[in-house]
């Protein structure tokens, strides 16, 4: 189970008796931290984990994950609200959203097609044609240039 939010440890009442979390975690089935997943984890790094807060998450069928919030970078990579991991929590490399979104992603949504819907709060994705909440569509990390305003 992925878990996001605005969190910075976990099983702990601060740094200094949980374990640094900055914004995202994997439990394993009996709800323990999977330690094998990138969780942001350097309390002294402030770019490891997010800057600023997650909100939503999605699962690819090949077990990529989706994340959508109100932040500017992962793990010191420059992603606008929008990032997608690889199953092990790092930074996939192949989904570049461009400039991104210009305000917070609420929901992420994931068709049978492989196709993704985003919404939100945003003004602009990298497009001045999008507007409060619009659905953006990416096939397997592509960009495709279909946008439509959701009323």
């Amino acid at each position: 189970m992925i878990v996001v939010g605005a969190f910075l440890w976990y099983d702990g009442l601060s740094p200094f008796v949980g374990t640094i979390c900055r914004g995202i975690l994997r439990l394993d089935q009996f709800g323990g931290l999977d330690f094998s997943f990138e969780h942001g984890g350097d309390y002294n790094d402030p770019t490891d984990g997010f800057t600023g807060t997650p909100y939503t998450v999605a699962l690819q069928t090949d077990g990529r994950i989706l994340v959508g919030g109100d932040f500017t970078s992962y793990e010191g990579v420059a992603r606008n609200r929008i990032v997608r991991l690889n199953a092990d929590g790092t930074v996939d490399p192949t989904f570049d959203p461009g400039t991104g979104f210009n305000d917070p992603v609420h929901a992420l949504v994931i068709q049978p097609d492989g196709k993704i819907l985003v919404g939100g709060d945003f003004l602009q994705r990298g497009d001045p044609r999008a507007h409060r909440t619009a659905e953006r569509r990416w096939q397997l990390g592509c960009h495709l240039p279909t946008l439509r305003r959701v009323q």
